[in-house]
């Protein structure tokens, strides 16, 4: 549950996994290192495309 870039700031907003109200908001940037959480426009399109192929 930390950043995959520096290992120190936070992914979720709420630090308690068991809180499942809004378990899953996560802030837009990291609190120490600045690393962007959003996620590009068109992420799955290319993991849709090249698992359509292989049918």
């Amino acid at each position: 549950m930390k950043c995959p870039r520096c290992r120190k700031g936070h992914v979720f907003v709420k630090k308690n996994p068991y809180a499942f109200r809004d378990s899953l908001k996560m802030p837009d940037f990291c609190s120490v290192c600045g690393q962007d959480f959003k996620i590009e426009p068109g992420f799955y399109i290319g993991a849709l495309w090249t698992s359509f192929q292989r049918m």
